[in-house]
């Protein structure tokens, strides 16, 4: 964006042109897409610390309109910004998202944070930046909001999965069990088996040598 004698004389994408720096304001707005990183440390209800990390992506819809409410002005000599454009931006969306996070965070307990509070974080700051007029007049659109993280102190963290991790000791326990007793019963069913091979058999020797004796006994008479 180009003004001269205090108007705006240019304006567009990509645009080259000479200037007279001593009659010259320039101001260069960034119009692609901008990933906002951010990390909250918040209470939930029941007094437990949460760590919640994600990432707002944002550009801006209208340049004229953020010209007139943030400096984007140039530094002639330079070439970089003469103030911190990028900076005030990246402030006011990262305590706009701090605002809603806590609203959902101080009322919701851990257990409940941890089970649903990905979802319910990243709906309260979507909700909250699309009801925001301030971000409209601005000219700035919030694209997408990502929540990737949703993690309690790590002492209660490690407290949190000691029931789980016992539960599953406990099934490994059971089905080494269940799989001995198997073991145990196969080999006892392996047994009597042989047990009855060996009882027939034995039966049908005797059978055999009670047959042999009778034959034996009418031959002398």
């Amino acid at each position: 964006m180009y003004w001269k004698g205090g108007r705006l004389r240019r304006s567009g994408r990509g645009l080259s042109f000479y200037f007279r720096a001593l009659a010259a304001n320039l101001a260069e707005i960034p119009l692609d897409d901008r990933d906002l990183t951010f990390l909250f440390h918040g209470r939930s209800s029941d007094f437990q610390d949460v760590v919640i990390q994600g990432v707002v992506t944002y550009r801006v819809e209208n340049p004229e309109a953020i010209a007139n409410r943030v400096d984007f002005s140039l530094d002639l000599n330079s070439g970089a910004y003469a103030k911190t454009p990028l900076e005030q931006l990246a402030d006011r969306f990262t305590q706009l998202a701090q605002q809603h996070v806590w609203a959902i965070v101080t009322r919701t307990s851990l257990a409940d944070l941890l089970k649903n509070g990905v979802q319910q974080v990243r709906a309260a700051i979507v909700d909250g930046f699309g009801a925001d007029e301030g971000l409209k007049e601005m000219g700035l659109l919030v694209v997408s909001v990502r929540v990737s993280t949703m993690q309690p102190d790590a002492e209660v963290e490690k407290a949190l999965q000691t029931p789980t991790r016992e539960l599953i000791q406990q099934q490994a326990d059971e089905a080494i069990f269940s799989r001995r007793a198997l073991a145990v019963e196969k080999e006892r069913a392996i047994a009597e088996a042989e047990l009855q091979n060996r009882i027939e058999l034995s039966r049908r020797q005797a059978q055999g040598g009670i047959h042999r004796s009778s034959q034996h006994g009418r031959s002398w008479t």
